[in-house]
């Protein structure tokens, strides 16, 4: 019998809260365009629940795919991806900084919103399935 997987559990827990909070962002944001609020509100928040799920998920798939190489390597994995995140994210927000269509309001605070219900659904996901994310001990 296979061994259940601490990294799809973290997956599980982060994905459910992470769509609710957008969908509900997603309304919210449906209402004020609507009502003529501004312009690009639904396109900011569409893309602030969509970043954040794009790359807090590629964080737990690549984590997952490196659980197997020794523990000295898996901190530079960590940061790799961490700095290539960072240089994505600050050329993504570098180029549409200017743009008309996108509410950069809207984009922030759903990304942070979003960002918050996946670490609560990530942790909540882990100690749920009481499984360890350290390797076997050598």
């Amino acid at each position: 019998m296979q061994a259940a997987d601490p990294y799809l559990a973290m997956m599980r827990g982060a994905l459910l809260p992470t769509a609710a909070v957008g969908g509900l962002a997603l309304a919210v944001a449906a209402v004020l365009e609507g009502t003529g609020a501004g312009t690009g509100v639904l396109v900011g928040t569409a893309l602030g629940a969509a970043l954040v799920v794009v790359f807090f998920g590629l964080t737990l798939t690549v984590m997952r795919a490196a659980r197997n190489v020794a523990p000295e390597m898996s901190l530079g994995v960590a940061l790799a991806l961490y700095s290539t995140k960072v240089a994505v994210l600050g050329a993504a927000v570098l180029g549409l900084r200017d743009e008309s269509w996108l509410s950069p309001t809207a984009l922030a605070v759903t990304a942070m919103a979003c960002a918050v219900a996946w670490l609560v659904g990530q942790v909540r996901g882990l100690a749920r399935a009481r499984l360890p994310i350290g390797g076997a001990a050598r």
